[in-house]
């Protein structure tokens, strides 16, 4: 059985600690736990979108970096 567990939450909240508590009691269990990372998946996301003109609902927004 494969359980998915998203944890989500703004920068600084406590994400990766929670992931590496859940990690730690599922591995006393005997279970293997995968942590994905979502960051390159989004960028790719993200990339496709801002290069592509012919999308009319935008899921992202550049920021800039002063």
């Amino acid at each position: 059985m494969t359980v998915k567990v998203f944890i989500l939450g703004r920068p600084g909240s406590g994400k990766s600690t929670a992931a590496r508590r859940i990690a730690k009691l599922v591995q006393h269990k005997g279970w293997s736990p995968v942590r994905i990372s979502d960051y390159d998946i989004l960028y790719n996301m993200f990339q496709r979108e801002k290069n592509s003109p012919n999308i009319e609902l935008k899921y992202f927004v550049t920021t800039q970096v002063s």
